[in-house]
């Protein structure tokens, strides 16, 4: 038989692993690199959040924060373009009508 401390043991061992996992994981997905910054200057992106002067737009299915260029309200739904990058801040304009 068992000891019951040992089954203890194995299931805080287990439950400590599953939480280390789950956070590496967390991590591993909200984290943008540089590269990622350069891959998207230039693109189309949409707005998410309005920009009022900062809010959310979607570029390449990932969602990023972001800011107008001039400070204007974008409302959500706008095709905008990125052109240019403020650490991990994307600097955004409307696309000329």
């Amino acid at each position: 038989m068992i000891p019951s401390y040992a089954i203890l043991f194995l299931v805080i061992l287990v439950t400590c692993s599953l939480g280390a996992v789950t956070m590496i994981a967390y991590r591993s997905r909200r984290k943008k690199t540089m590269r990622d910054d350069l891959r998207v200057l230039g693109s189309s992106a949409i707005v998410d959040q309005p920009l009022n002067p900062e809010g959310t737009v979607i570029v390449h299915g990932e969602l990023w924060n972001a800011c107008s260029s001039h400070g204007q309200l974008i409302i959500a739904q706008t095709r905008v373009r990125v052109v240019r990058l403020r650490d991990h801040l994307l600097v955004v304009e409307d696309y000329p009508a």
